[in-house]
């Protein structure tokens, strides 16, 4: 699927956070990781004790791709841009602050989802990455508009080439009318009928909601081997970073979050 899985390295602690999960990727995907670094220590010994502690971590090969120039997401989008098929691996992790050590989010750029049409391959604060990046099904959640078809698009895709299990959710309002109902199951219906021959397995799961990440959250605690796909967020461009939804589900989930390429973006 693709050639080069970056993950960005700007002297933090989120490069180990996302070497084990890219390098199980980039074992699935035959494709080699390349670590974008803005630190100034990029001499030949800093370069070969990174890269031998970088091979300890993720069992793969890596390779370097140092800009000095500009900050980390302007640095992922560069790279993204000059090695063409990549995708883009980056942890949203917890850091201590304060007087009070509270805990605060260590965010992915938002450069990286705004100019960058390379998919965006998120780990969470609370995903365990200590023994690689479980994968055995990919989930997506369904409301019959054309973002979700982008989403969907995507699912088939990583289901088909990676010969996983395919789940379509549709959430539903409880007061939704019976007609609302019957409307949305016929539209999954007809679009699972259409990548069911492409993929190994999926399955269709209608559930009702009133707090769409609340609803995500507790249901991919039954699927603990999931990646999630994200629709393009709704009332918005393709290009915007995480709306609410893929924000707040990205906070509590251990599953990584799958950000599919936006077309025409960042090719100039």
């Amino acid at each position: 699927m693709y050639d080069y899985v970056l993950v960005p390295s700007d002297g933090g602690p989120e490069l180990r956070a996302v070497l084990t999960p890219a390098g199980d990727l980039a074992w699935r995907c035959g494709a080699k990781v390349v670590v974008v670094s803005t630190t100034p220590a990029t001499d030949k010994a800093s370069r070969l004790m990174l890269k031998s502690e970088a091979i300890s971590q993720s069992s793969t090969d890596i390779d370097f791709w140092v800009d000095l120039d500009h900050d980390i997401g302007e640095a992922l989008v560069l790279a993204a841009r000059y090695r063409p098929n990549s995708i883009i691996c980056a942890a949203t992790r917890y850091k201590q602050g304060g007087l009070m050590r509270k805990r605060a989010l260590v965010e992915v750029p938002r450069t990286v989802f705004t100019e960058s049409a390379a998919p965006i391959f998120a780990i969470g604060p609370e995903t365990d990455v200590s023994r690689g990046l479980p994968m055995g099904e990919i989930v997506m959640v369904h409301d019959a508009s054309e973002r979700s078809a982008v989403a969907l698009a995507t699912a088939t895709e990583w289901a088909a080439s990676l010969k996983l299990e395919l789940v379509i959710v549709g959430l539903l309002a409880p007061a939704a009318s019976t007609e609302e109902r019957e409307w949305l199951v016929e539209r999954l219906e007809a679009e699972l009928a259409g990548v069911a021959g492409a993929v190994r397995a999926a399955s269709l799961e209608i559930v009702e909601s009133t707090d769409p990440v609340a609803t995500m959250a507790a249901f991919l605690t039954e699927h603990r081997e999931a990646v999630f796909v994200v629709a393009p967020d709704a009332g918005g461009s393709e290009t915007a970073a995480p709306g609410s939804f893929a924000a707040g589900l990205l906070r509590v989930t251990p599953q990584a979050l799958l950000f599919p390429a936006r077309i025409g973006v960042g090719q100039g």
